[in-house]
């Protein structure tokens, strides 16, 4: 993606946290892009973004609403290829509790998956099931493969 991102401040050296400054109307918030495995065998990795406070806590449920939802997806897609750099046979999973983000996340996906199809592979979960994204669709989480990752549905 040839689009605006955020200059990442700090990167982990395991790939699994990245933290970068949003800057707008309300001011700089600093943001991480967790990746934490939830499974036994480490294959899926949950992807959050959340709020960092000036103490290092973090939070996952604020809407911070600084008008650069763009610019953070940019950040955040950049976040996944370095992810993938070093973990190309995992899988990355964004899901949340809140409608709302589901939406969100529905809507960035059907809007730039286009730029990423060629490299990335996108699925939504439907009654317990992963399916090939579709837009237009309610899910009720999203998985990243890499196009290499044949996986079976």
């Amino acid at each position: 993606m040839n689009k605006p991102k955020y200059t990442l401040t700090s990167i982990s050296e395991d790939k699994l946290r990245f933290v970068f400054e949003s800057i707008g109307p309300k001011g700089t918030v600093i943001k991480a892009v967790e990746y934490d495995p939830f499974d036994a065998n480490g294959m899926y990795y949950n992807l959050a973004l959340v709020d960092m406070d000036e103490n290092g806590e973090l939070s996952d449920n604020v809407i911070t609403d600084n008008k650069d939802t763009e610019k953070v997806f940019v950040t955040i897609s950049k976040t996944i290829d370095l992810f993938f750099e070093k973990y190309p046979q995992k899988r990355i999973v964004i899901f949340s509790d809140d409608s709302l983000r589901l939406r969100l996340y529905r809507m960035i996906i059907s809007n730039y998956s286009h730029e990423k199809e060629q490299i990335w592979n996108f699925f939504g979960l439907k009654n317990n099931n992963f399916q090939k994204f579709e837009k237009g669709i309610d899910y009720e989480a999203f998985m990243i493969t890499l196009k290499n990752d044949k996986i079976k549905l």
